[in-house]
C-alpha cells in the first residue's frame, strides 16, 4: 500500500511561501503581460475612438465648408442671373422703344416718297425690278430669255423708293435685334467677343 499521510491545512505563512514559488511567478508574469496587453488594447481602442470622433468632426467641418461654398456659389449664380435679367429687361425695353420710334419715322418717310420722287418720272425698265428682286432674295439674277425676266413688268420710281425705304426699315429693325442680342450675350459672358 501506498504511503498515506495526512497533511494539515497550510498556515498563512506556508501559503504565502508557496505563492512565492516558481509557479506563482509564471502565472504572475503571464498575468502581467496579459494585463499590459489589455491596457495597450484598451488605450488603442480609446485612441481609435478619439481618432474616429475627430475624423467625423473633420468630415463634418469639410461638409460644412462644402455647404458654405455651395451656398456662396448658388448666391453668386443667383446674383449674376438677376444682373443679367436686369440687362435683358433694359436692353429689350430700349429695343422695343427704338423699334417703335423707327416705325413711326419710316411710315412718315414712305408717306413723303411722292414729295421727293414725283410720279412724272418715267418707269424703270423691268430688268431693274428683276435685278432688285434677285439682290433682295440673295440669288443671281435670271439669264436673258428666262421667263421671270421676260415677263417682268416695268416699275414706277415711286414704288422703288417706297420699297427701298421699307427695306431699310426692316434692315434697321434686324440690326437693332442683333445689337440687343449681342448686349444680352455680353452681359452673360465677360469673355464673349463679337
Amino acid at each position: 500500500m501506498g504511503d498515506c499521510r495526512l497533511t494539515s491545512i497550510p498556515t498563512e505563512t506556508e501559503t504565502a511561501d508557496a505563492w512565492h514559488g516558481s509557479a506563482y511567478l509564471e502565472v504572475s508574469l503571464h498575468a502581467k503581460i496579459a494585463a499590459a496587453l489589455m491596457a495597450v488594447l484598451f488605450f488603442a481602442g480609446v485612441e481609435w475612438k478619439i481618432y474616429q470622433a475627430g475624423k467625423a468632426s473633420g468630415m463634418e467641418q469639410v461638409q460644412q465648408r462644402r455647404d458654405a461654398q455651395g451656398y456662396v456659389a448658388e448666391r453668386q449664380v443667383a446674383e449674376q442671373a438677376a444682373a443679367q435679367q436686369q440687362v435683358i429687361t433694359k436692353t429689350v425695353t430700349q429695343f422695343v422703344e427704338r423699334a417703335a420710334q423707327e416705325r413711326i419715322v419710316y411710315r412718315g418717310i414712305i408717306k413723303e416718297v411722292e414729295k421727293y420722287v414725283p410720279n412724272t418720272l418715267p418707269m424703270l425698265p423691268s430688268d431693274f425690278r428683276v435685278l432688285h428682286d434677285a439682290a433682295a432674295a440673295g440669288v443671281a439674277p435670271p439669264e436673258a430669255g428666262d421667263p421671270a425676266r421676260v415677263d417682268a413688268a416695268p416699275v414706277a420710281p415711286v414704288t422703288v423708293a417706297a420699297t427701298v425705304a421699307d427695306n431699310y426699315a426692316a434692315c434697321r429693325y434686324d440690326q437693332g435685334r442683333l445689337e440687343a442680342l449681342q448686349t444680352i450675350i455680353k452681359a452673360g459672358s465677360s469673355d464673349a467677343q463679337f
